[in-house]
């Protein structure tokens, strides 16, 4: 018997209100990584954003208390789809757990802190 695994883990921050699309909640989540297109060159950032569509039980605790700007961690698999009319597959992600790792409101907070220990330039 063979066993195969599909399994996301993801880190990042959410870019969309989420939204309740009949017995869903989908919202967007957005993470980096670099890149080097060749041995010479230097790494370049580039951003990823993932579709993010919750089901119960997950479904009520992302609508109530998942914010646009809120750093997520969620584990879950991948799972594709085509939309009637649609030329091509979408991927999306359905989380079997879901973290509020920073909220908006800290994020908030550690950039004034960050802010705050700036000495103060007189010019």
């Amino acid at each position: 018997m063979s066993v195969y695994i599909n399994r996301i883990a993801l880190l990042g921050r959410v870019t969309s209100q989420p939204k309740e699309s009949g017995k869903a909640v989908t919202f967007t989540v957005v993470t980096n990584a670099y890149r080097k297109d060749s041995p010479e060159s230097k790494a370049t950032q580039f951003s990823e954003f993932h579709f993010i569509t919750c089901y119960h039980p997950l479904n009520g605790y992302a609508l109530k208390s998942v914010n646009k700007g809120d750093m997520l961690l969620l584990d879950g698999r991948l799972h594709y789809y085509t939309s009637p009319g649609a030329s091509f597959p979408r991927a999306s992600i359905i989380p079997d757990s879901l973290q509020i790792a920073i909220p908006k409101s800290e994020k908030a907070k550690e950039n004034k802190e960050v802010e705050d220990s700036k000495p103060d330039i007189p010019f």
